[in-house]
């Protein structure tokens, strides 16, 4: 699964800013992809189930597919829904334990199904589409009747993905599922990003990469590794400069930052330290006053997500 820009971003405020100056988009935003991780995690266990992550179409209408899953001669569509708490489910809507009314997932899967089979009808690919509405908070529960209940996955029934999603034929479903990503009309990217945080409201100091804590880090001199008061891992002062200073190149983004910018982000007493992770993890521009950013290759995105999310790589 690929983390994007956007995410990354919203988790380096972790414990850097007020919860309150977050909005309430942006924090729905960052609800949603953690439910994505959580399915990706679990398909990703068997490598006998052949699926893509975030795609995009356009034909009569745009769609967003959260995941495809081609397994012997049939498509799987799972749309990925991370409430959490008590909902009544209707046909039309959903409504939380406040009363607050969402739109009928089941109608959204419906025009994503039906968008797709017009596609793929199009470029001469028949084949039959399922639809699977997935839940994968711990805490949602139904009051009600769940509509469509054989189309709706709950948390405690991720076990069941094997079954529903192996493929017996890998090459063949393989091939068939990159034929149909070479369909995508991505659009997303057209559209205005998140806002950014005024930087003057951001916190600095060194967060722990391990609990994601700010200003517990106990620091002895002349010593390699450090110790975080709140979750007691040991790290290694290197890693801990390094993951620090690639948050700061994730905050500024394009406008990267300054070596004195970094001494002062991770309140350090080494600048040579500084200048040696930001050497070695970042691109520069300048000679004698270099600005470093973020080269934003995939095999970087995926490892600090990885960092962030406690992922082994």
């Amino acid at each position: 699964m690929k983390y994007k820009l956007d995410m990354l971003y919203l988790k380096a405020l972790d414990s850097r800013i007020e919860q309150t100056d977050f909005q309430l988009e942006l924090r729905n935003k960052m609800l949603g992809f953690e439910g994505e991780l959580a399915v990706d995690q679990m398909l990703n266990l068997s490598n006998q189930i052949i699926y893509r992550h975030d795609l995009e179409f356009v034909a009569h209408k745009q769609i967003q597919i959260d995941f495809l899953v081609v397994h012997n001669n049939q498509l799987s569509i799972l749309e990925v829904k991370n409430y959490f708490g008590d909902f009544e489910i209707y046909e039309t809507c959903m409504k939380n334990a406040y009363n607050h009314q969402y739109p009928s997932p089941f109608i959204q899967m419906d025009t994503t199904k039906n968008t797709l089979n017009q596609i793929l009808y199009s470029n001469n690919i028949k084949i039959p589409i399922n639809e699977y509405l997935i839940f994968p908070n711990e805490t949602f529960s139904a009051r009600t009747t769940i509509p469509h209940r054989s189309k709706v996955l709950l948390r405690s029934e991720f076990y069941k993905f094997p079954k529903l999603f192996q493929s017996y034929q890998i090459a063949t479903d393989q091939q068939l599922l990159q034929q149909i990503c070479q369909l995508q009309t991505p659009f997303s990217h057209k559209y205005k990003s998140i806002d950014k945080v005024d930087f003057s409201k951001i916190n600095k100091g060194l967060k722990c990469p391990n609990c994601k804590s700010i200003h517990t880090i106990i620091f002895e001199k002349f010593k390699k590794f450090s110790i975080c008061q709140n979750c007691n891992k040991t790290i290694k002062r290197d890693e801990l400069y390094r993951f620090n200073i690639l948050e700061l190149a994730i905050i500024n983004g394009e406008s990267g930052f300054t070596i004195d910018e970094a001494v002062d982000w991770c309140e350090a007493k080494n600048i040579f330290t500084v200048k040696k992770i930001c050497n070695q993890n970042l691109s520069s521009t300048g000679e004698r006053y270099k600005k470093y950013y973020l080269n934003l290759s995939d095999e970087q995105l995926q490892s600090l997500g990885n960092l962030y999310w406690n992922i082994k790589n």
